[in-house]
């Protein structure tokens, strides 16, 4: 049932579709979903590449009108999966050859890269706050970021820092 709802979803897209628009965000998240599918179809890793594709469909689905590059190349990534419906909205869209015809996408590596990351603070390996942060953040950025949180401040009143663990575009654990 959850798959067949998923390719409805993906027909109902058809919809939304216009030619003259484009997305920055769906232009990233379009890349993003290129390049898991890609992995996942190469290490044959099938159940996490349809995951990909519906978070992607879903994440189109969100927008009020969606650039016909984007529902394209969703309907190639699909084709492996779908084939005969990927072929029914290839032709619908006015294309003339197979979907299957189509060289494989590439993604942009500029494209993929998060500009804003979710950033763990953690004082003695607990979880004290998550705070959202530029991505490529240095660790004494982030220190003095983590620092400035009220909600850490006070487990780290009157203490002294030992040893900051810091994994780059993730977390920092500040050790007391």
């Amino acid at each position: 049932i959850g798959i067949v709802r998923f390719l409805e979803k993906v027909r109902a897209l058809r919809e939304k579709v216009q030619a003259k628009i484009e997305s920055k965000n769906l232009d990233a998240i379009t890349n993003k979903a290129i390049k898991k599918v890609s992995e996942d179809l190469d290490n044959l890793q099938y159940n996490t590449a349809l995951a990909t594709l519906m978070i992607f469909t879903n994440e189109m689905a969100k927008e009020e009108k969606v650039p016909i590059a984007n529902y394209q190349l969703l309907i190639t990534l699909l084709a492996p999966f779908a084939p005969y419906i990927a072929e029914e909205l290839w032709h619908r869209l006015g294309n003339k050859e197979s979907v299957h015809s189509q060289k494989w996408p590439e993604y942009d590596e500029k494209l993929i890269k998060d500009e804003v990351i979710t950033l763990v603070i953690q004082v003695n390996s607990k979880i004290r706050a998550k705070i959202k942060a530029k991505a490529g953040l240095l660790e004494n950025e982030a220190k003095a970021l983590a620092i400035s949180q009220e909600s850490v401040r006070k487990w780290l009143q009157g203490k002294e820092i030992k040893k900051v663990i810091f994994v780059p575009n993730k977390l920092i654990n500040l050790v007391i």
